[in-house]
């Protein structure tokens, strides 16, 4: 319940920038007190001191009577203002936005009257009062604005799908003519980016820097709405979970599980997000830093992105995450949003750059406690910050939709601080105008990822340099995803010695090595087999996986003994991870799933004396007695790799003679938590 005001704070006098970040109640005795007003009655006026509109959030919730209330001042900050207004104007009149764009020019924003004018001006684009309004600009944007000029964006939307390199470049000099700002590398990162799927897309591999960063991968939410000719707001979302393993190297939690926190809203408003994996836990582990700086750069480069609207956000191990990087890369974060988490973060980088914090906690969360965030919440309170702090009385160590919804109202009204020049010192100012991330100058780690920016010359050949595949895969990430597809294609045998030599190589990436053992499974050179034998024995499970699953493919004739050693050296490395019967949830997935991998190799070898591997690997990882504890908070499920493997193991016994797999196929059948009673009753028919 609130309680009643005893003690009014007169801090408005050494801060005065309070002003501007929340509502104001003067009282009739001199004192002044910054919060979100919640009710307004007769009798008094309820509020929140720390700014949240949640009902729910008892936690800094006073009273003060009518009758000691001297004046009450809603948020009166200018640019919060106009940008809620903006957003209510989505489908407002083109007078509408002829007032609110008045209203930014009386109080000298001119980058928000520029954009609401023009707003107006694209309503009706014969108002005379909006080209007016614009003054000395209104030529210019009549010419450069593509929703005022019909025919440049007839050209633009033509660009996006010329494939012709003469063509691209004539185009692009006659764009440029008309709108300067789309330069011809800006043109070629938005024609790279229409052909860019759009939705959600699970554990997409990093390409730039990815053998810095082997494995690293993010998940991304693209809204359906995405236009690669605008600007487009993005979040960066950090998952919880921590360190897993028996030697504490693996990651509890994921950007895929991080995602569903986001996917829905971002879709409503159409927004940008990506949710990577940390490689390392907790977040602020050093291997995260460079990772993390480059999915951004990813992300800008293949989207386009309003780097004065980006957002960075977590929840747990996220939280800490955010409260991490968000004081560490203040200058590149309209606003922030910490939940449930906490740390030691540098406020005074955050007041420096005027980066806005919403922050929640449970009162009640067991997990992390709220303490640490309720003292930075006053410390943001007594410097005056722009912040929003939610405590709810119950919501455990949860996030409640409730308060991600605030998250994004918070979001939706922030942008970017710069400096000029965009200095990581001195007085910032709040931007009032998209940056375009297509605008940004190339750089090599960019080009090295995705290409060059430029049309190619004319005549320039259009085949697959094979010594640029090989160097795409020994880049690892993405550009080695890309380069096993084609190699999987080819049939050369110097080619294929080429891909073995890397996969053989151990001074290779992980995930480099793994993506050669793809490409050889699809290029079916016999003379592989023996590097391809000896990587299903290798240290690594994702390398040991692919390999697997290639010797199937190439039909290896030593199958039968190849498989037999990779079931005895897999549940050797399985055992290793042990404690007695006990075994980590990550170390026990990771190590299913390698073995699912060899189960679907053993499937496309269909060799007989390969049953024993398969019976070594149900006895050693389904049958035996063991002790997985899991983490529902954290999603874990011991089921599902058990599953899985169990699904792959009947199938391989599908393609061996009969009644030689009966036994197995009986001993899983057995087992009904297994679920594949039903499939082994078909086998055994014939079916």
């Amino acid at each position: 319940m609130p309680r009643t005001l005893l003690v009014v704070s007169g801090i408005l006098a050494l801060s005065p920038g309070w002003l501007g970040q929340a509502d104001v109640i003067k009282l009739v005795k001199g004192g002044t007190v910054i919060g979100k007003i919640r009710e307004e009655g007769e009798q008094g006026v309820t509020f929140n001191v720390y700014r949240t509109g949640l009902a729910r959030a008892t936690y800094g919730t006073e009273t003060a009577e009518r009758k000691n209330i001297k004046s009450l001042t809603k948020d009166s900050h200018p640019h919060r203002g106009f940008w809620k207004r903006a957003e209510e104007l989505r489908e407002g009149t083109a007078q509408q936005w002829l007032e609110l764009g008045r209203e930014a020019k009386a109080s000298k924003l001119s980058g928000l009257a520029r954009h609401a004018f023009t707003e107006a001006w694209v309503r009706e684009p014969d108002s005379l009062d909006a080209a007016k309004e614009l003054g000395e600009d209104a030529k210019r944007i009549r010419q450069t604005d593509p929703r005022l000029n019909p025919g440049l964006a007839e050209k633009l939307t033509a660009y996006l799908g010329m494939s012709d390199d003469s063509d691209r470049s004539a185009a692009a000099a006659e764009i440029g003519k008309i709108a300067p700002q789309w330069t011809l590398v800006a043109l070629e990162r938005a024609r790279r980016s229409a052909k860019r799927p759009k939705g959600r897309k699970d554990d997409q591999l990093l390409t730039i820097d990815a053998k810095l960063h082997s494995g690293g991968v993010y998940t991304l939410v693209v809204p359906k709405s995405y236009d690669p000719l605008r600007p487009t707001s993005l979040v960066v979302g950090l998952h919880g979970g921590g360190a897993g393993g028996k030697d504490r190297t693996n990651v509890v939690g994921s950007g895929s599980s991080a995602m569903n926190f986001f996917q829905s809203e971002a879709e409503r408003l159409g927004w940008i997000v990506v949710c990577p994996t940390a490689l390392r836990a907790p977040w602020a582990d050093e291997a995260n830093d460079p990772f993390l700086m480059a999915i951004l750069e990813e992300i800008c480069a293949l989207y386009h992105v309003d780097r004065n609207r980006i957002y960075l956000a977590g929840h747990s191990m996220g939280g800490f995450g955010t409260w991490h990087y968000g004081p560490k890369y203040a200058h590149l974060w309209a606003a922030i949003s910490p939940n449930a988490g906490g740390g030691r973060p540098l406020l005074n980088r955050l007041e420096e750059t005027m980066t806005g914090v919403y922050c929640h906690h449970g009162a009640d969360d067991a997990v992390v406690g709220v303490g640490t965030d309720r003292e930075l919440a006053k410390q943001m309170r007594d410097k005056g910050m722009d912040f929003v702090y939610c405590e709810l009385p119950d919501s455990g160590h949860g996030w409640p939709d409730e308060v991600r919804a605030e998250m994004w109202e918070f979001f939706k009204v922030r942008r970017l601080a710069v400096t000029p020049g965009r200095a990581e010192k001195g007085k910032f100012a709040i931007t009032e105008e998209a940056a375009s991330s297509f605008s940004d100058k190339p750089s090599k780690r960019e080009l090295a990822a995705f290409g060059p920016l430029s049309a190619a010359p004319v005549g320039a050949s259009g085949a697959v340099d094979p010594q640029q595949l090989l160097v795409d895969l020994a880049a690892g990430g993405g550009r080695a995803e890309r380069a096993a597809a084609e190699l999987a294609t080819r049939s050369e045998p110097e080619l294929a010695a080429s891909v073995a030599k890397i996969l053989a190589d151990q001074k290779q990436a992980p995930d480099a090595r793994r993506f050669a053992a793809e490409a050889l499974g699809g290029m079916n050179q016999p003379t592989t087999l023996k590097v391809l034998r000896k990587a299903t024995l290798d240290a690594d499970l994702g390398v040991l996986r692919a390999a697997g699953i290639a010797l199937g493919k190439l039909r290896d004739p030593e199958a039968a003994k190849s498989f037999d050693a990779a079931a005895r050296h897999l549940l050797s490395l399985f055992q290793s991870k042990k404690t007695g019967a006990r075994i980590d949830f990550t170390d026990f997935e990771a190590h299913l799933h390698a073995a699912t991998g060899l189960a679907e190799g053993i499937t496309q070898a269909a060799v007989p004396a390969t049953l024993s591997a398969l019976q070594a690997l149900a006895d050693g990882l389904l049958f035996a007695p063991l002790e997985v504890p899991t983490s529902t908070r954290a999603g874990q499920d011991a089921r599902v790799p058990r599953l899985a493997l169990a699904r792959s193991l009947v199938e391989a016994c599908a393609t061996l003679p009969g009644p030689s797999t009966h036994s197995l196929l009986d001993a899983l059948a057995a087992k009904p938590e297994l679920g594949v009673a039903d499939r082994v009753a078909e086998i055994k028919a014939g079916g």
